[in-house]
């Protein structure tokens, strides 16, 4: 199983893009997108979406992108715009919960070997 502690071993394109997935959607649920992107390195971000894009998932890729900013150099004193970018990507990931858990569950089913490890 992996998990985002893990990340490190993981393969990067298929299993590391779920975690990125999972963990965005996860902080949204908890505390909202900002608390994911302060805390998830920027890098990661924007391999995870790189790869969206590449297997075409334009408008996943596009709202997780929306939130990449420096937030680690910003010393806890995000701009306005940061949040009010982070307000939008919340609303939209509201309205399209139900379609995000089906995306994390289908690519979970579809990667299966990659994350249990078979070859």
């Amino acid at each position: 199983m992996c998990f985002y502690n893990d990340k490190h071993k993981a393969a990067f394109p298929p299993v590391k893009t779920f975690l990125i997935v999972s963990g965005w959607y996860g902080a949204w649920f908890r505390s909202g997108s900002w608390v994911f992107y302060e805390s998830t390195p920027k890098s990661d971000i924007e391999d995870a979406v790189g790869y969206l894009k590449e297997i075409g998932y334009e408008e996943l890729s596009n709202y997780i992108s929306k939130g990449i900013h420096d937030w680690f150099d910003a010393n806890f004193n995000y701009p306005d715009e940061w949040m009010i970018e982070c307000d939008d990507i919340d609303n939209w990931i509201a309205d399209h919960e139900k379609e995000i858990k089906q995306w994390m569950y289908d690519y979970l089913i579809n990667n299966e070997e990659l994350f249990l490890g078979y070859d």
